[in-house]
């Protein structure tokens, strides 16, 4: 995997207290990306730099942003001592900058082409803000395939809340969001950009106690979050589900992990004929990676050990993307007339 430095919109126009679009959280965010910048140039990773510009005429400008581009007398304009990156920032020679004309850094640009001709899979992005270009362009990442990384502390917004906002959105989305010193340290490792490292185990007695604990709590306060034991967004619905594989008497729950840190939970048991899967989740950062399909083939390896002729599961009629994962990997649904579907599939198949 290649990992590959995306900073956008670190102008003077949007940086500089004097600039005509300034971002409030822009400027602490500066030494925080040249020590990145730094660290990418030292192990030799690709680095892009992405700009807004725009022709004074305005015809390029955003329907909603053109009242405001004549009313300022222009923003962004080639030359302009506006449109250039902070000096802290600059590009080295021959490091390439990107010139886009609205939020993406994709739309209607060539760095696509561009990241795909030296390999880069990775993104790691930063910039400013949050809620416009860096969104629009995490948005386009993930459709294009790339895996995204969204630095907290590298990107900016015009408030706090705003930017907290945004990256919990982001979160929810399954786009991982990391510390700029966390990125660095994984370069300095040499781990950085590589597919994380997966494991199931079994949680200790303690670690189950807890994690019921904080489950049981979610469905008592009917939250939409759970900051418990293994920091996982969970909702009180997935909450009974596990609840009830965890406390059935024949239920075998394990923490997935990737690098060693918690990344989800599967459960299941054995049920006549079949292996029934009573729980599979996947943390929000760790979502859109393929690891829901690497924990399905775990469980039919582990059916297959067992000689069980069939995997079975319970989803919500509503819950779409678990669904269609479970479709796709080969599931069907049976004969019923519930809100609950029960799907199965034939070991092997």
């Amino acid at each position: 995997m290649e990992m590959a430095l995306l900073i956008i919109d670190m102008q003077n126009e949007f940086v500089d207290p004097q600039g005509k679009l300034f971002v409030a959280g822009a400027p602490e965010t500066v030494p925080r990306l040249a020590e990145l910048l730094k660290a990418f140039r030292a192990a030799g990773r690709p680095v892009f730099f992405v700009v807004r510009e725009h022709r004074p005429d305005g015809s390029d400008v955003e329907s909603v942003r053109r009242e405001a581009f004549f009313r300022l007398g222009g923003f962004c304009l080639p030359g302009s001592w506006g449109a250039e990156i902070v000096p802290a920032l600059a590009p080295a020679p021959g490091e390439p900058v990107v010139r886009k004309r609205a939020w993406s850094a994709f739309w209607g640009t060539d760095l696509d082409l561009r990241l795909r001709r030296v390999g880069v899979d990775t993104l790691v992005i930063g910039g400013t803000q949050t809620p416009n270009c860096i969104r629009a362009t995490v948005y386009d990442a993930t459709v294009y395939g790339y895996r995204v990384i969204v630095l907290a502390d590298g990107t900016s917004s015009a408030t706090p809340e705003r930017q907290r906002a945004n990256l919990q959105d982001l979160v929810h989305l399954g786009v991982q969001v990391e510390e700029c010193a966390a990125v660095v340290s994984q370069l300095a490792s040499g781990n950085a950009g590589r597919r994380p490292e997966p494991s199931l185990r079994p949680p200790s007695s303690e670690e189950r106690g807890n994690f019921t604990r904080a489950v049981l709590e979610t469905v008592r306060q009917g939250d939409s979050r759970l900051d418990g034991v293994l920091r996982m967004p969970i909702v009180s619905w997935w909450a009974r589900h596990i609840l009830h594989g965890l406390f059935h008497r024949r239920a075998e729950p394990f923490w997935f992990e990737l690098n060693g840190q918690p990344a989800g939970v599967l459960v299941y048991r054995e049920v006549r004929d079949a292996l029934r899967i009573e729980a599979l989740g996947v943390f929000p950062s760790a979502r859109r990676q393929g690891w829901g399909l690497w924990l399905l083939e775990q469980a039919e390896g582990e059916a297959r050990r067992r000689g069980a002729k069939r995997l079975e599961l319970q989803v919500s009629a509503g819950n779409r993307a678990a669904f269609a994962l479970y479709l796709k990997a080969g599931f069907r649904p049976r004969p019923q007339r519930w809100k609950e579907l029960w799907l199965e599939r034939p070991v092997g198949g």
